[in-house]
């Protein structure tokens, strides 16, 4: 992603500079969209690259996608006091923890798509049809925005309109519901229109585009003979949890509901629909993340947060609805506890293991050991910052294949490129002893006579909290690290 970025911000295409070079990949801004990586290339025009500044845009997202879960609150009658619970639980969650510094867009989809939402409940709640055409345009732009961000929006925002749909058996809806509608499919149809027409491309031949490069996908449950992978764990299983005990919770308040207090208002049930169209929008999207994906929660912020947002606001109403809002108050306000108690934990483990997770030791070790404009291969997930700020140029190689055939990349082409006899003496290969990859591939066996250096400075066992458990500890920071020089011969 930052290498994708780091293209754009030097005028070129999108394709990452990391990869081997070649006329056979395409833009990763043509498949996942423009939004972020335009957004991050203008970061790095500014600040130079560094792993901070490609997270610039991951925390501003982070910080939309608790606003927007503010707004969701408020639009859907909600008063302050409940849009600061929501945006605390927000905010704490693991699953935000976790994406709001990855390097990826993330946070800023899953912001758009909880934007989108709520404009949608704006424009199905408003009793002005001229107002909730404007959300419904709203809405659409939003989610316009979110699909050029990340496509993985699509299922939700296919979700929001099925939602409406329902809405349409309902006389008091059927009219706000009509024009907002409309208005949000324009809005959508004609930003996509736009973006596709820039590309020089059909809406048609951009979707084959991204099926095309979405076949080597490990997330993509439709590949031939891939396992079925959950992913489920401890730091990932908390929110789902807690959403479906709000679930389970809410069911019980409307089951042995009594009436409300005639001191709070409750809103009545036409404006208590559009709720409910939100909410099927959500579990729509749940629907087919479980039915096509892998690793399901591995990376399940895409259909947890915006299902959490949805839950909190239903969850609230209904308590409301059913004269039980202190219940409800005690439970989220217990949640957001546990999720602080737990996001300190984290944050006095990264300051307890700091020494190992610091980059700049290993920074500090490739700039002694390579000189500038040098050509540096390796495995990108621990090096490619390290290469690239020390002036010299990083590609990627991974124990796997690639770029994938999605990619487009033949088999058999050199991950160098067009060999330049000025680089002979100017290539380098640097390598974990103890990371993912495993051991130095074949394809680089000619290098193993050559070794320069060796960084060391990992560690693997429990330190401090970790010794409660729950914890990531099987590498704290940057594994043991060979670096070798690529001899003038050696062409792998």
């Amino acid at each position: 992603m930052a290498s994708a970025s780091k293209s754009l911000a030097d005028g070129g295409l999108g394709v990452p500079s990391a990869l081997p070079p070649g006329p056979w990949y395409a833009p990763f801004p043509h498949v996942y969209g423009p939004l972020f990586f335009n957004l991050t290339a203008a970061f790095i025009r500014v600040f130079g690259l560094s792993a901070v500044t490609v997270r610039i845009v991951c925390v501003l997202g982070a910080a939309l996608l608790v606003a927007a879960t503010a707004w969701l609150m408020r639009a859907s009658g909600l008063g302050p006091r409940w849009a600061a619970i929501g945006c605390a639980v927000m905010t704490l969650t693991p699953e935000l923890g976790t994406i709001a510094t990855n390097g990826r867009m993330d946070t800023l989809a899953i912001a758009l798509e909880i934007a989108a939402m709520a404009a949608f409940v704006e424009a199905l709640r408003s009793e002005d049809s001229r107002d909730g055409t404007r959300w419904g345009a709203a809405t659409g732009g939003l989610g316009i925005l979110a699909l050029l961000t990340q496509v993985r929006a699509l299922p939700l925002l296919a979700g929001m309109g099925l939602g409406g749909l329902f809405l349409l058996v309902s006389r008091a809806n059927r009219q706000r519901t009509l024009a907002a509608g409309a208005a949000a499919v324009a809005v959508f149809l004609l930003g996509g229109w736009w973006w596709t027409h820039h590309l020089g491309l059909t809406p048609a031949e951009w979707a084959l585009t991204y099926l095309r490069s979405s076949r080597g996908d490990a997330q993509n449950l439709a590949l031939a003979g891939r396992p079925r992978v959950w992913g489920l764990e401890l730091r990932n299983a908390m929110t789902p949890l807690v959403i479906l005990a709000a679930a389970a919770g809410s069911a019980v308040m409307l089951w042995r509901r009594r009436p409300p207090d005639p001191a709070p208002a409750s809103p009545p049930g036409a404006q208590v629909l559009p709720l409910g169209a939100m909410l099927t929008a959500t579990i729509v999207n749940v629907a087919f993340i479980f039915a096509v994906a892998n690793n399901v929660f591995t990376s399940s912020s895409y259909f947890v947060l915006p299902l959490l947002s949805a839950v909190l606001a239903v969850s609230v109403v209904v308590a409301q609805r059913a004269g039980r809002p202190q219940a409800i108050a005690a439970f989220w306000i217990s949640v957001t506890l546990v999720f602080g108690a737990a996001r300190t934990m984290k944050y006095v483990e990264v300051w307890q293991t700091w020494a190992y997770r610091d980059p700049a030791p290993l920074h500090q070790f490739v700039a002694r050991y390579v000189p500038p404009g040098s050509l540096v291969f390796g495995y990108d997930q621990y090096y490619y910052y390290a290469v690239e700020e020390t002036g010299s140029t990083f590609r990627t190689w991974t124990p796997t294949p690639f770029p994938p055939p999605a990619f487009g990349r033949p088999e058999g082409i050199s991950v160098e490129g067009e060999a330049l006899p000025a680089m002979a003496d100017r290539r380098y290969f640097v390598w974990p002893v103890n990371g993912l990859p495993g051991a130095v591939p074949a394809s680089f066996a000619c290098v193993a006579p050559h070794e320069v250096a060796r960084f060391s400075e990992s560690d693997t066992a429990p330190t401090g909290v970790e010794h409660f458990g729950g914890f990531i500890a099987s590498l704290h920071g940057y594994p043991d690290t060979v670096l070798y020089q690529v001899p003038a011969t050696c062409h792998p």
